[in-house]
């Protein structure tokens, strides 16, 4: 009695190649720029201490903003854990972990703790001689998600960059910080997005729906 012959064994699956990056749409090549200077008018225009705009600070700066921060982790972990189960490469998880990494080691570390114990009274918050103000850290961290999300999701980079400009501007409005540590926490939140971005060596095929 003869054996079947043995069936030939299966090809190894390859793993998914990288997909190359698109570039953002041309009309918001300029967006971060131009949001930063309409940042810097809102701003400018904020009214510290009055009734109706303290309660809209308080609101934009604080349920806003958490829901601003959860929202743009959720839009950039998912997709991450999602790839991986289908073997596929998305490095959003690294930008998120990379970004936040930098913000606690640079907007906290270095900013907050050297200008602060060096006494420097420009970078105190206003009416505080304990507590450092330089950079905002929610104007830090919001402007450096609306940058994660424009290289992630290009289409939602007008929507995110406004609600950063809000926040910004609410802890100017609640007398929280002063303009130029809100303009400045925005720059440095933008920086360090864009290092974690062009820092990892993958690249992915970024949403356009």
């Amino acid at each position: 009695m003869t054996s079947a012959p043995l069936a030939p064994p299966a090809p190894p699956i390859a793993p998914a190649p990288p997909v190359v990056a698109q570039t953002p749409y041309p009309a918001y090549r300029y967006l971060p720029l131009i949001t930063l200077v309409v940042l810097a008018i809102a701003c400018a225009l904020a009214h510290p201490g009055t009734a109706t705009g303290g309660e809209i600070g308080q609101f934009i700066s604080h349920p806003i903003n958490t829901l601003y921060v959860a929202t743009s982790a959720a839009l950039l972990i998912i997709p991450s854990l999602v790839a991986a189960r289908h073997q596929q490469v998305d490095p959003t998880w690294w930008w998120m972990l990379d970004f936040t990494a930098y913000e606690v080691l640079i907007g906290d570390g270095l900013f907050h703790s050297f200008l602060f114990t060096h006494g420097l009274e420009w970078s105190h918050k206003p009416g505080s001689v304990t507590m450092s103000g330089f950079p905002s850290g929610h104007a830090t961290f919001a402007f450096g998600l609306a940058w994660l999300i424009y290289q992630r999701y290009p289409r939602l980079a007008p929507l995110w960059f406004a609600l950063a400009v809000l926040i910004g501007w609410s802890r100017v409005e609640v007398h929280a910080h002063y303009t130029y540590q809100v303009l400045g926490g925005a720059i440095i939140g933008s920086f360090l997005a864009w290092l974690a971005t062009v820092r990892t060596p993958v690249t992915i095929d970024r949403v356009r729906g």
